[in-house]
């Protein structure tokens, strides 16, 4: 019999199968890199980066907004914040026409702010 803390109590019966047991490691969210190191950029990308630090800066932004003080075209600025957004980093709501982007707690504790 194996016992292992697990959410769910269940029986698995392997029925002549094996059983390869895989550690498993919480992985720490309490902590983030700081965003003043220069690899910032190459983990998201010097666009991305941008945008997320655009999205902080001013608090909450319209994607024209994004786009204007980056210097990116809409499409680009779009698909990028759709990756931030999947990633947890920034969080998006329709306003009427306009879309609103926001830094998430985990894509503020990234760059380094509280």
């Amino acid at each position: 019999m194996l016992t292992a803390d697990y959410p769910v109590e269940r029986d698995l019966h392997l029925q002549g199968r094996g059983l390869l047991p895989v550690p498993y490691y919480p992985v720490d969210r309490t902590r983030a890199p700081d965003a003043s190191l220069p690899s910032l950029p190459r983990l998201l990308g010097s666009t991305r980066a941008a945008l997320l630090h655009e999205a902080a800066s001013l608090a909450c932004a319209t994607t024209s907004e994004l786009a204007d003080a980056t210097g990116v075209s809409l499409p680009s600025v779009s698909r990028q914040l759709a990756v931030l957004r999947e990633s947890g980093l920034v969080t998006s709501r329709r306003d009427g026409k306009r879309v609103i982007h926001a830094t998430t707690p985990l894509g503020c504790r990234l760059l380094g702010r509280p």
